[in-house]
């Protein structure tokens, strides 16, 4: 029996020393995977400032996902001439908005649109490779809009007339683009965008000559765009960024067809191209913003311009929950389209549009926008159009 117990203190003490070098072991692993864990997390969240990094949900194939989106709920009141006459509430979009991180530096996202009346689509998808080895450089795939369209940083519901008619629509292009602290650069081939109508406000009526987004599947390369911006902080002097730009692009049948049956157009069968050309200016000084942008454009013999000036002020309320910013904002643009003015064609008016709106942060996320748009057109004719409108919109990000 002392022999039995003998033995047994032995082999406790054997397995005590064991035991504790493999838990030794075992804790010096789980610290060190620990601190791996840690310092990579910290290193992705020090690359994605901008990312709240514990909101990621995982993906089956290793990947990380976020959502975000928006509602856009307005009050719409058009004056007598309009398409629709009677003030109304109406729910403009609601937006989902994935975000998938297959690594550090590629990620797909995408805009999913649903809007009123089953019109459900894929607005804009990006696959992006980023940080590439050389400039700062990224590639982008995907569908999503001419760059000066992401310069002029519209802050308002409503688009410039030049936007509306340049640069609203997205088209499949693919991109490669980079830049250092003050140049940037990009450079687009896609398939386009063809000759339609759009209106210029929320109402449908009197629309002009638009870009749009091509309705047919793929039908080949048919746009190049070149960008070239600076963009630099002087401090108490203010920021400055500009861009020029240039679009080339080969005519559609659509696009020829849709300029034939402009009166009075003088196409001939050599003038199957365009182009767009134009800058961007962005001056920025504590809460005062000045924006300017001015486009020319030509499609076959059809030559178009236009330009707007945007001042803006954005003030704080400092210690408050509710209601603490608001951003007062006016502009002014033009569209000229250098064809007779023909009173039964809208498409052949030249224009004058006036913004005035008042952008208040309601909590964070959630803006109020009361936007007054006065129109005003060259009809050819002495008959005036009442055409202007009054918008109030609702919009809630996440």
């Amino acid at each position: 029996m002392k022999r039995f117990m003998m033995l047994f203190a032995v082999a406790c003490v054997v397995l005590s020393v064991v035991s504790n070098r493999a838990y030794a072991e075992l804790d010096t692993q789980t610290t060190q995977e620990v601190h791996k864990a840690v310092d990579e997390y910290l290193a992705l969240k020090q690359k994605t400032p901008g990312q709240n990094l514990d909101s990621f949900l995982g993906t089956v194939k290793g990947g990380r996902i976020t959502i975000g989106g928006e509602l856009e709920y307005e009050f719409v009141d058009a004056q007598n001439d309009a398409a629709e006459t009677e003030p109304h509430f109406q729910l403009d979009k609601f937006v989902l908005h994935p975000k998938v991180y297959l690594s550090d530096d590629i990620y797909l996202d995408a805009q999913l649109y649903f809007k009123p009346h089953g019109k459900t689509y894929l607005n804009e998808f990006h696959l992006v490779f980023d940080n590439l080895p050389f400039c700062n450089a990224y590639l982008d795939i995907g569908q999503y809009e001419r760059q000066i369209k992401t310069h002029a940083n519209r802050t308002t519901e409503d688009y410039p007339l030049i936007g509306t008619a340049f640069y609203r629509d997205d088209e499949y292009a693919i991109s490669l683009g980079g830049g250092s602290s003050r140049m940037y650069w990009s450079l687009l081939v896609g398939d386009g965008l063809e000759l339609g109508g759009k209106q210029v406000a929320e109402d449908a009526s009197y629309k002009i000559i638009h870009d749009n987004r091509k309705e047919e599947d793929f039908t080949g390369l048919s746009e190049f765009n070149a960008n070239i911006g600076y963009r630099h902080d002087y401090g108490k002097v203010g920021k400055v960024d500009l861009l020029l730009y240039y679009v080339y692009k080969e005519l559609s049948d659509n696009d020829i067809e849709f300029l034939m049956d402009l009166p009075d157009y003088n196409g001939g069968h050599n003038e199957d191209n365009g182009y767009r050309y134009g800058f961007g200016v962005d001056y920025q000084i504590a809460g005062l913003r000045l924006y300017g942008q001015y486009i020319a454009a030509k499609d076959g013999t059809l030559e178009r311009h236009g330009w707007y000036v945007q001042p803006s002020y954005k003030f704080k309320v400092p210690n408050v929950k509710y209601f603490s910013s608001h951003e007062l904002l006016v502009r002014y643009g033009e569209l000229d389209v250098d064809i007779d003015n023909t009173l039964d064609n809208p498409y052949t008016w030249d224009r004058q549009k006036i913004t005035i709106a008042l952008i208040t942060d309601i909590y964070k996320n959630i803006k109020l926008k009361v936007e007054r748009y006065i129109n005003q057109e060259d009809t050819g004719d002495d008959e005036d159009v009442d055409n202007d409108e009054f918008m109030a919109q609702l919009e809630v990000k996440f």
